[in-house]
């Protein structure tokens, strides 16, 4: 996974975004409490790309 620049996001988002090494995700709490994780996988379409053009 190619990582995001932390230092960019944290500079313009609302709560602190750290990353989860162990799982390459990213999370923030708001301010109510609430835990968010959002974690981004490589999709490997092009076999079914060039099947569906057959």
């Amino acid at each position: 996974m190619h990582s995001l620049n932390l230092k960019r996001i944290n500079e313009k988002a609302p709560y602190l975004v750290t990353l989860n090494e162990n799982d390459e995700t990213y999370t923030f709490v708001t301010e109510s409490g609430v835990e968010y994780s959002i974690g981004f996988m490589q999709m490997i379409c092009c076999s079914l790309m060039s099947r569906m053009s057959l």
